[in-house]
């Protein structure tokens, strides 16, 4: 995989540190235009279109999101990317015979060529990293399908991979509507379609959720990103060393975070936000807080829709979803940005250094560090047999959310809006 980092550029907040992830080093892909794809497609489900979620899925909801991406090219794979990143919900248990996944679905609206299909999938596997080699995916035409290998996911969204002639896209996207569990949001990527599928997408709003047409002015995005709320996230991390007192029989008891919580929120100064951030030399962090940020608010409606209004109210069962949802989400995350996980005979090597903690943690650094492979991408449960302290952090920033938002509206700094790539 081609690695490139943009230099940061010295006496200037226009920082550059997103990867570019692609393949082939060959490629005559063009690179501005493919920023400008990040920074649009982002823009768009961030900003542009409602919530997938509504107003927030609970833990013991029955609902499931269900995003239809139409279109085929670079940005409708991108919409698709950003897609994964943010759409990770309490409800999903893996353990469970037909878990509540995502559902992120590509159509391509004018061809059904079983090749298209796989050309589709192998480009949106070149921008995702290692995702798909850990999800459930799936490639369909009018008359042929095929399935991963995979019956079972730590991954909490399935991927599904469509081609089409225009006059065949009606009756899957009624089909994939008529589940009234599904949250459907369907987005068209500039594609003009007959008259009467348009029709029933513009006002079929009893089965679809939202319609979103992308026009020419969804591209003409300002390329700056205010990342203030990823730099608090930052100072979360900066300040949770009191975790490690927590005892791993606590990890879902509230009043243990207590001193954390305490200690994070006099210690976030808009002073020593910056200062953090500025000391974080890492660009993959940087970057890792942005995504973080970035699935805050969903966070926050999902804490609504399990019925919390403060912590207090939280007890450790909520807590298990709330911080199970963070953890997936992070799985996902590091996969796009192309770690993977350990293998079997990785994962016995790191069992025989168990008994040997700091040699243990250096091996796991090298591990990161020289083969991108990560031993915290797992499910929750096995998370917490094998690192136990990376989990507290996924409870503590559930705890830490509702603070993180209402400091970020506090801010009084105006430097935070800068250009990440």
């Amino acid at each position: 995989m081609k690695n490139l980092f943009h230099i940061f550029k010295k006496n200037s907040i226009q920082h550059s540190y997103m990867e570019y992830l692609f393949e082939n080093e060959d490629s005559n892909k063009d690179e501005t235009k493919q920023i400008s794809y990040l920074y649009s497609s982002r823009q768009i489900i961030l900003n542009k279109i409602k919530p997938f979620d509504g107003k927030g899925i609970g833990y013991q909801s029955n609902k499931y999101v269900h995003v239809v991406i139409i279109g085929s090219d670079d940005l409708s794979l991108y919409l698709a990317r950003q897609a994964a990143l943010i759409c990770h919900y309490p409800n999903f248990n893996e353990e469970e015979k037909e878990p509540n996944r995502t559902i992120i679905s590509i159509i391509n609206p004018q061809s059904n060529s079983w090749s298209d299909v796989e050309n589709l999938k192998n480009n949106f596997e070149r921008i995702t990293g290692n995702l798909l080699t850990e999800s459930i995916w799936s490639c369909y035409t009018s008359d042929k399908e095929w399935h991963s290998s995979k019956n079972k996911s730590f991954i909490d969204i399935e991927f599904k991979f469509i081609g089409l002639k225009q006059q065949e896209l009606l009756l899957p996207i009624k089909n994939i509507s008529n589940d009234g569990n599904a949250i459907v949001s369907i987005i068209n990527n500039g594609y003009q379609l007959d008259k009467e599928t348009e029709s029933w997408l513009s006002t079929n709003t009893k089965h679809i959720y939202q319609y979103y047409l992308v026009t020419s002015d969804d591209l003409k995005q300002n390329q700056k990103i205010n990342v203030r709320k990823a730099q608090i996230v930052n100072m979360l991390y900066n300040t949770g060393t009191h975790l490690k007192d927590i005892c791993t029989s606590d990890i879902y008891e509230i009043k243990a975070y207590d001193t954390a919580i305490s200690t994070f929120c006099f210690h976030t100064t808009d002073d020593k936000i910056q200062a953090y951030w500025e000391q974080l030399k890492d660009p993959m962090l940087k970057l890792s807080n942005v995504f973080c940020a970035d699935c805050l608010a969903t966070k926050q409606r999902s804490k609504t829709a399990c019925g919390i209004t403060n912590n207090q109210k939280i007890d450790g069962k909520i807590l298990k979803r709330l911080a199970n949802a963070e953890h997936t989400r992070w799985n996902v995350e590091k996969l796009i940005l192309g770690y993977r996980t350990y293998n079997a005979e990785e994962r016995y090597k790191d069992e025989l250094l168990f008994a040997n903690t700091n040699k243990m943690k250096a091996e796991r650094n090298r591990m990161k560090k020289e083969e991108k492979a990560h031993i915290d991408i797992c499910s929750s449960e096995e998370l917490i047999r094998i690192d136990p302290d990376n989990f507290k952090y996924d409870c503590f920033l559930t705890l830490a959310i509702d603070y993180i938002m209402s400091r970020d509206k506090l801010s009084k700094k105006a430097k935070h809006h800068i250009n990440i790539l």
